[in-house]
């Protein structure tokens, strides 16, 4: 009789240590999935990261002259991103001709003007055509006509820039650099082919 006590007090206790043991075995099945599901995000994010690293620079297109609303060269600026090319679908010697100001590049970018053989940028004698902030890679247009009470009719520069076959013709400024001028003696300009003339500056040149 005392055998059997024992016996079934034995298999009591197992039975208890059993259900004792078995919300720490649900317990760390849900940890499991928990360390699963955070490395399958990590795995997400990063594959996301390495995809946008890899994602092609979008093309912007310029579809009129006007000097701002939709398709405007202005107004495309103000929607491209870091690393956006703009293009222009114009007829070849379009003039844009600024009426509301400089334009602003604050923001790295390629402005390639040469699906629009001729095209200008004009800063009607009433403001500075470009003022830069960012990288910028300038190709295949003129600037001209721009004026600036200050430095830099042209083109105003306190990054660096590139202009690759770029016209700089008939600016003006008060203070310095007529056609350009870069604010900072750490700024790389890069010139490649392209034209300078007529461009003046009413105190240094």
């Amino acid at each position: 009789m005392s055998q059997q006590l024992d016996r079934s007090n034995t298999a009591s206790s197992s039975n208890l240590r059993s259900k004792k043991q078995l919300p720490i075995s649900i317990l760390s099945i849900l940890l499991a999935c928990c360390f699963m599901a955070l490395t399958l995000v990590g795995l997400t994010d990063a594959s996301a990261q390495a995809h946008s690293a890899l994602a092609p620079t979008t093309v912007l297109y310029v579809t009129n002259t006007s000097d701002s609303g939709f398709g405007s060269l202005r107004d495309t600026l103000a929607v491209a991103v870091p690393n956006d090319t703009i293009q222009f679908t114009l007829p070849t010697n379009s003039i844009i001709v600024l009426t509301s100001g400089e334009l602003v590049v604050d923001r790295a970018l390629t402005i390639d003007g040469s699906g629009a053989p001729g095209l200008k940028i004009d800063g009607n004698q009433a403001s500075r055509v470009f003022s830069v902030t960012a990288p910028l890679n300038l190709m295949s247009l003129t600037i001209q006509n721009g004026s600036s009470s200050d430095t830099g009719g042209g083109l105003y520069a306190t990054s660096a820039f590139t202009l690759t076959n770029v016209q700089v013709l008939s600016n003006t400024s008060n203070n310095g650099g007529g056609g350009v001028f870069e604010s900072g003696e750490s700024i790389t300009a890069t010139v490649i082919g392209g034209l300078f003339r007529n461009n003046v500056s009413y105190s240094e040149g």
